[in-house]
Parts: structure tokens; C-alpha cells; sequence
């Protein structure tokens, strides 16, 4: 649970209840409490149920195992997955008993006590209790759940499919859970609002639609438009070469581990116009919230296909009938529960990138270089001075690879998304932080007749007291990479400053920074696309000018030199590239 922006406008009758005299003190303001409740293993008064077959000895020590295990298992799940919880024991009868002392000592757990009438009353008050505290957060659990998976602390909020509106009327309970389930639930609201807005236009214009032609007849025409798709996709697919085309990318790992997480496809293009995309091989899936619903999976796969297909090809689920997907079942693309998958657009993202490595082989002539890997996210939260809550999810657009014809683009959403990098302003404006620099980083775009992209450098100074960064960063370890001979562009960074000291930062990060810590994001650039012997050294000289390579660069990667004056040494770049070609051929 967390904590409610405002009073509830509908008064109950736990509303006057006291907060436990043993929740007290002060707190840093962005911690999350996961609270056990229990009993004492006292006989026969617990799991009294068990009895018989159990004796009430037998059943005590049954429960006294319950309560152990549960207070191992989130102390290893706090550990492995670097939960910012705190773990509370709540108590009954009492937190002085022995047992729950020696559960103090062992397991690291804070003690307090239940107190209420019921179990409906103890909750409330340790909600009450722990958020007077200072926390945002409250997860209580049970101690009957031996089989509950460390993965499941991942997930902040597990909602089945419910509808939110019914015939146009809110489904007020589901609205109020998940406004209360959210930092700032003005935001997601907001969006969620926005949503139902786009949808009812929609109904709107297909109401009108059939109010004019009839239903038969925009039925007729759907029907239609889908078949015209299909028809034009397999026409496209059956001018390809046939064959089965393979491609792996990778991840560099999910956050608790450093094993790469490859992606496979193999793309058979088959005679009568369809395509069968085989994901086997690809990995299993993993303990980070990085796996990837196998309907994700296939909008991906369906969205590759298209941004190769000619411009004509209506877009909708016809041409979907012209592709196969096939996806091994507990793979990273196809989770099974309880695999998370909340942070699974960064493997979105490294689909689509093999997915045009497969295609690249198919239609070279219309692929580009891997583009910087995916959107950046970085995540900063925490409270303001006033206590109010903040947070900031900075997702960076960065660099496209270079094209068959052209130089790639910086600062542009990913081809597999839809976004815009936030003003710097804006950021400023409403988050308790500064934007110290955003620029280009030099020499990261891979080098090519058509170079890549150069990635982007965002820097962030807290303001705050205190906040919590999340950082799902990739590309540090695969950098993107390049086709027909061009080079992969540079690998992304991460730092962390603190009182002058900067520490590198792994590509998945969750910690606390202190008031006035500096964290620089380096994202990656993108690769080039062609020799990039063949690029002309005007191009480089512009590059150049605009702060995107430097001398150094030019001359390792296109053997082009230049003078003080930044004009091309035509005898020197001659030598140079006569070295460079002269090293190729011999290899």
C-alpha cells in the first residue's frame, strides 16, 4: 500500500484509531516497509486447525517454521534485488516474548507490536504507524506463503484485467486503488484519462461511420483494407530471397547478475509470400523485470517487418497474417510466471535491433545501422523539503544508425517508440534538480560512408535531501552495431559524483544519492553503415566542425588528417588511407 495524497473524503471507523506507541521516529523519506505479521508459537494457539492430525506442539512448531522461513526468504529477497524496504516483524501478543526477540537478533527484522481490536483494526494502525513514520511505501504479508517468489517484491502493484469504466460509468474502487498505489497519482491519472479520452473519439468516428454507411457496409470495407494489406505484404515477401536468415544481439545482463542476455532470431522466408520468425535460443528467462510478454514480442517482431515493407502497405493486422512467430515458452521473450517484466522495453528494443540484423541480410538496401540501444531510462525519486513526493523518469532518446543513404540522427526517439527527450526547463521547473549539461558526446558515433548517430550526455544534480536513482541503462558492454563494413558506434556510461569523487556505475543501478551528487548518463551512439574509407573527407571536416569527432578520431577511423586550420591534408590523408586499405587487404 502507499501512502494516501490526501485525506479519504469518506470517513470509517478506523479513522480515529491511535497510531502503536512502538512506530516512532525519524526516517529517510523515500523507504519503502515490508511488515510480517505473526504470532507467538505458543500450543494451541496457533494453527489450531492443524489439530488433529497435528498435536498443538506440532502445530506451533510448524508455525514457529513459517515465520522463520518467511523472515529468511525477504531478507534474501532485500539482498539480491536491492530492495529499499525495511523489514518489520508485527507481533502478537506481544514484541517482548522471546521468540520474537531472537527473530530481532538473528534475521536483522525491527519489532512492533499489532494492536486492534481485529486484524482489520491491526492493519490499519501499522499502516497509519509506518507512514507517520515517513514512509511512501507499506507491503504487509502473511506468514503462510512459504511458496512466494523472491521476484514477486519487484512488483509494486499485481492487477488483473478489470475495467476501469463499464458502459461509461468509473469503476470507482478500482480507480481508488491504483491512484493510491502510485508516487503521483495526479500524473498517472492524467494519463490514464487521456487514454479513455482517445478511445471514446475513436468510438465517436466508427459511431458515425456506421450511422451513415450502415454496419454491413464498414464491415465490408475492413474486411477489405485487412485483405489489401495481406495481399500487398505477400507480393513484397515473395520478391525477397528465399532462405533462412540468422542474427543475435544481446543485452548486457539484467541487474543482478553480469551474464549477457542474448536475443536470437532466424528469419525463413518461404515461397508463398510469408515469413516464420524462430526466436529459439534466445534466453531463458531472467530474474530482472526485463522479460518480455510474448504479446510484446510480437508487436515487435510485427513492427520490424513493417519499417522494411514498402510505404504503401496499409498498417494494420493484415499483414500480420503474412508472419509466423514462433517463441520458446520460459524464454526472456515468452515469461511464465512469476516472471517480472515491467522494465521489458529495453528487450523490446534489442528485438527490433535483431530483428533488422536478420533483415539487413534479407533488403539490405533498407536497413540501417543499430540504432543506441533503447531509450535510457533514468529515475530519479524521492520528497521535497514540504515532504511532498517527486519523481522523475528521464526517458533518453538518442541516436539512430546510419542509413544506406544518409548519416544517422541524434536526440530522436528510437524507431521502436514514440517519444521526445524533456526539455531540460521543464525538468528544472517542476523536480528539485539541476540539468548541468546536455550534449553531444564526441567520437561516439560509429564510424562509416554514412556514420552513426552521437549519443547524448545528460547530467543531473540533486537538490533534494536525499533521492533514489534507478538507472536502466544499456549498451555498456554490446555496443550497437555496424552493417555493410561500417563500424559499432561507443558504448554508453554511467558516473556517479560525489564531494569531487566520481565512481563509474553499472548499466542497472538502484541506490540512494545524497543532496548535491552529480549522476552523468553517457548513452551510446550508433553505428555506421558502409566502409568508412568511402566517406568524403568534406563530411568528416564537418563532423569536425561541429563538435561531433574529433582530429583524433578522423584519423584512427577514416585515416582523414587535418591541419590547425580544420582543412583536409590531402598528402597526409592520402597516406593514411593507403596504410589503412593496404592493413585490410592483408588481413
Amino acid at each position: 500500500m502507499k501512502q494516501p495524497s490526501s485525506p479519504s473524503p469518506h470517513p470509517s471507523r478506523f479513522d480515529k484509531l491511535t497510531v502503536p506507541s512502538s512506530v516512532e521516529g525519524p526516517l529517510t523519506p523515500h523507504q519503502a516497509a515490508l511488515v510480517i505479521f505473526a504470532k507467538a508459537p505458543v500450543p494451541g494457539e496457533v494453527k489450531t486447525r492443524l489439530c488433529p492430525p497435528l498435536t498443538p506442539d506440532e502445530a506451533a512448531t510448524l508455525h514457529g517454521s513459517f515465520v522463520l522461513d518467511m523472515l529468511e526468504r525477504t531478507k534474501l529477497a532485500v539482498a539480491k534485488l536491492q530492495l529499499p524496504f525495511h523489514r518489520y516483524l508485527a507481533c502478537a501478543p506481544s514484541s517482548e516474548l522471546v521468540f520474537f526477540k531472537i527473530m530481532e537478533e538473528r534475521q536483522g527484522v525491527r519489532l512492533l507490536d499489532q494492536e486492534g481490536e481485529d486484524l482489520g483494526q491491526r492493519m490499519h494502525r501499522t499502516f497509519a504507524g509506518l507512514f507517520a513514520k515517513g514512509y511512501t511505501h507499506v507491503i504487509i504479508v502473511g506468514t503462510d506463503v512459504p511458496t512466494l517468489p523472491l521476484s514477486i517484491y519487484q512488483e509494486g502493484l499485481r492487477i488483473p484485467p478489470l475495467q476501469l469504466y463499464d458502459r461509461g460509468t468509473l469503476n470507482e474502487t478500482l480507480a481508488t486503488l491504483i491512484k493510491i498505489n502510485v508516487r503521483v497519482p495526479d500524473r498517472v491519472w492524467g494519463d490514464l484519462s487521456a487514454q479513455y479520452a482517445a478511445a471514446q473519439v475513436g468510438k465517436r468516428g466508427l459511431e458515425k461511420l456506421l450511422v451513415r454507411y450502415g454496419a454491413d457496409e464498414v464491415e465490408a470495407y475492413m474486411s477489405e483494407l485487412l485483405d489489401y494489406a495481406e495481399r500487398l505484404t505477400r507480393a513484397e515477401i515473395k520478391t525477397w530471397p528465399r532462405g533462412r536468415y540468422e542474427f543475435a544481439d544481446y543485452i548486457d545482463s539484467d541487474g543482478f547478475s553480469d551474464a549477457p542476455i542474448p536475443i536470437k532470431a532466424a528469419i525463413t522466408v518461404r515461397d508463398d509470400g510469408t515469413l516464420l520468425v524462430d526466436y529459439t535460443g534466445s534466453s531463458p528467462q531472467v530474474k530482472g523485470a526485463l522479460n518480455s510478454t510474448l504479446s510484446f514480442t510480437h508487436s515487435l517482431t510485427y513492427l520490424s517487418v513493417r519499417c522494411v515493407l514498402p510505404k504503401d502497405v496499409p498498417n494494420n493486422v493484415g499483414f500480420f497474417r503474412c508472419i509466423e512467430v514462433k517463441v520458446p515458452e520460459a524464454s526472456v521473450l515468452n515469461p511464465v510466471m512469476p516472471g517480472p517484466c515491467a522494465a521489458r522495453a529495453l528487450t523490446g528494443y534489442r528485438v527490433f535491433d535483431t530483428m533488422l540484423g536478420a533483415l539487413a541480410q534479407i533488403v539490405p538496401e533498407r536497413v540501417p545501422a543499430a540504432g543506441e540501444g533503447g531509450n535510457s531510462v533514468i529515475c530519479i525519486s524521492g520528497l521535497r523539503p514540504d515532504r511532498r513526493p517527486f519523481i522523475i523518469v528521464d526517458m533518453i532518446c538518442g541516436a539512430w544508425g546510419g542509413r544506406p543513404d544518409k548519416d544517422g540522427l541524434e536526440a530522436v526517439t528510437n524507431a521502436s517508440q514514440n517519444l521526445s527527450n524533456m526539455p531540460v526547463e521543464v525538468m528544472e521547473a517542476e523536480h528539485p534538480v539541476r540539468v548541468e549539461e546536455y550534449a553531444f558526446v564526441p567520437d561516439s558515433c560509429g564510424a562509416g560512408r554514412w556514420r552513426g548517430g552521437v549519443g547524448l550526455r545528460r547530467t543531473y544534480r540533486i537538490l533534494a535531501p536525499e533521492a533514489l536513482l534507478q538507472m536502466r541503462t544499456d549498451r555498456v558492454t554490446f555496443a550497437p552495431y555496424g552493417l555493410a563494413g561500417g563500424e559499432p558506434g561507443g558504448r554508453s556510461r554511467n558516473f556517479l559524483e560525489i564531494a569531487g569523487t566520481r565512481e563509474s556505475l553499472p548499466g542497472k543501478v538502484t541506490m540512494s544519492v545524497p543532496r548535491d551528487a552529480l549522476i552523468v548518463h553517457e548513452q551510446a551512439g550508433a553505428g555506421g553503415f558502409g566502409d568508412p574509407l568511402d566517406r568524403e573527407p568534406e563530411r568528416i571536416v564537418e563532423d569536425l566542425l561541429d563538435g561531433k569527432i574529433t582530429a583524433a578520431f578522423a584519423q584512427r577511423h577514416y585515416g582523414v588528417a587535418v591541419d590547425a586550420a580544420m582543412q583536409v591534408d590531402a598528402v597526409a590523408t592520402a597516406r593514411l588511407r593507403a596504410a589503412r586499405g593496404a592493413a585490410t587487404n592483408a588481413t
